[in-house]
């Protein structure tokens, strides 16, 4: 009896399928997952600054300029198209790391930047980001045109006896390059530093009343289609007429 039972079950055994069965076959079939059911793919944050706007930094090349006016008018062009392209960068939070990375910037650039040390320079930084001066960004004035950094050089180095400016211009030699030189690359720092977020300017349009911060424009904007009309005058213009229509000469 005990025989006839057990030829019985063996059939059954062989049918059924085991554990090991089951196994072995989800080992071999290959797995097919959905793509819905996939890892999502990493975003970077929002609030990651676009690369782009890093690279957005005006890069000074007065020096280089022939000394002629009319290039010197199209640099001018050039950088008033810059400023307005950039726009004002956002405040940051004075508490965040940004801040204080920016802070750190604006201090070690106060710190190794040779314009800071320019003796010609120096009585009208007022331009410029000064470590003493408050948080950023710091509310400066605009930069002086040449004939003024010239006047306020002169006034306190009288021992020097310099000419008056107009010699100076009408000569429109080596030395009237020079200042022109040094009063654009001053122009050029602080072009710089508005557009890093280390000052501001409120500016002031044609009526005198000042801007608010965020509708803050160049004030070279206002003679911009009078420079572009110029720029196409004939080259046979007196160096001295022409020296008269940039807003930083």
């Amino acid at each position: 009896m005990t025989s006839l039972i057990e030829r019985l079950k063996r059939p059954a055994l062989a049918t059924s399928p085991t554990a090991a069965s089951i196994s072995g076959a989800l080992l071999v079939s290959p797995v097919h997952v959905s793509s819905s059911s996939a890892a999502p793919a990493v975003q970077p944050s929002a609030s990651v600054t676009p690369v782009a706007k890093k690279s957005t930094i005006w890069t000074p090349h007065a020096e280089t300029l022939p000394h002629n006016h009319r290039a010197f008018t199209h640099y001018f062009t050039a950088r008033r198209k810059f400023k307005k392209e950039a726009g004002i960068p956002a405040l940051l939070d004075p508490v965040s790391l940004e801040y204080a990375q920016l802070r750190r910037e604006a201090d070690e650039n106060f710190a190794t930047n040779p314009i800071y040390k320019e003796e010609i320079l120096k009585e009208k930084m007022e331009c410029l980001y000064h470590p003493q001066n408050g948080p950023l960004p710091q509310q400066v004035k605009f930069p002086v045109q040449v004939l003024v950094l010239y006047n306020k050089y002169r006034s306190i180095r009288k021992d020097l006896k310099l000419p008056e400016w107009s010699s100076v211009k009408e000569a429109a030699g080596e030395e009237y390059w020079r200042w022109t030189v040094k009063a654009t690359q001053l122009f050029d720092e602080h072009t710089v530093q508005l557009t890093k977020g280390y000052v501001w300017v409120p500016e002031r349009n044609k009526g005198g009343r000042k801007r608010k911060r965020e509708e803050t424009e160049d004030e070279e904007e206002a003679e911009e289609t009078d420079d572009n009309t110029r720029i196409t005058s004939s080259s046979k213009t007196p160096a001295s007429e022409i020296d008269k229509y940039s807003p930083e000469l």
